[in-house]
């Protein structure tokens, strides 16, 4: 049993013909073809006519198992240029996500042509661009998923987290916290351990991404060019977040599936 991988059916027709006269010279068995498909949303605006720049108005909030961490996000339509180039940069976001990039000039590239495409679309793109937090699948797939939080909470770019410090365009200060957030070391220890318990819920967010983009809700196939933006994570009390600290194990898994 042999697998043939072809750009189009008159391509695989050609190969097909060519086993039967050509090489193999004898009869063979073929399976139907399987066709991949990705899935992807449309932005309202080319659904109905209305919308605002591939902006869904509508939020959602999930929670987990044991209702005391909800998750608010919405998804979006990437735009179609943002789109080609994550699949153009594929190597220099895997370079950049190991630090085994050759050179530094292809990652450069690839990050201002990104930063450009997301500004020609719009102020609201413009904004997001700062707040990409992953790709997927495989964490170089044409997906994002964005921290939109406004808490306290320092979760730096994609970008920020990886890149070399001689490709860094902001300063240390800049990649901290707003200014009006810094007293956050005097605040409350109550507020402390909400913030170091989201900050802690990274991994299981992200992984959740990661399963979600690799298989799509209609029919398990890859996402192509959907943003996910968490707009809010909030726990049901003080005492739950500081609970969930101390417990992360079980609470990683529960956190998975709500994000999925």
């Amino acid at each position: 049993e042999h697998v043939i991988l072809a750009s189009g059916e008159v391509h695989l027709e050609r190969c097909l013909k060519d086993l039967r006269e050509t090489y193999a010279k004898m009869e063979i068995n073929v399976s139907a073809p399987i066709v991949p498909f990705r899935e992807t949303i449309f932005p309202p605006a080319a659904v109905n006519g209305n919308g605002n720049a591939g902006f869904a108005t509508k939020e959602i909030e999930h929670s987990t198992t044991n209702k005391q961490v909800a998750f608010r996000m919405r998804a979006v339509a990437l735009p179609q240029r943002v789109i080609d180039l994550i699949e153009a940069g594929q190597e220099a976001l895997t370079g950049l996500l190991t630090s085994r990039l050759d050179s530094n000039a292809a990652l450069t590239e690839f990050i201002s042509k990104l930063q450009a495409a997301f500004e020609e679309n719009g102020p609201h793109w413009k904004l997001l661009f700062d707040k990409i937090w992953a790709f997927g699948p495989h964490r170089v797939g044409p997906n994002i998923i964005f921290n939109g939080l406004s808490s306290s909470t320092s979760w730096t770019s994609a970008f920020k987290r990886h890149q070399p410090s001689a490709l860094s365009t902001s300063s240390e200060a800049d990649e901290g916290p707003p200014e009006e957030t810094s007293s956050t070391a005097s605040a409350p220890v109550a507020t402390s351990t909400v913030e170091a318990t989201v900050a802690g819920l990274e991994s299981s967010i992200m992984t959740g991404f990661q399963l979600a983009s690799a298989s799509g809700p209609l029919c398990a196939e890859p996402m192509r060019g959907v943003g996910f933006i968490i707009e809010d994570i909030s726990f049901a009390s003080t005492a739950a977040a500081a609970e969930s600290s101390s417990s992360g194990e079980s609470l990683s898994g529960q956190v998975i599936t709500a994000v999925k």
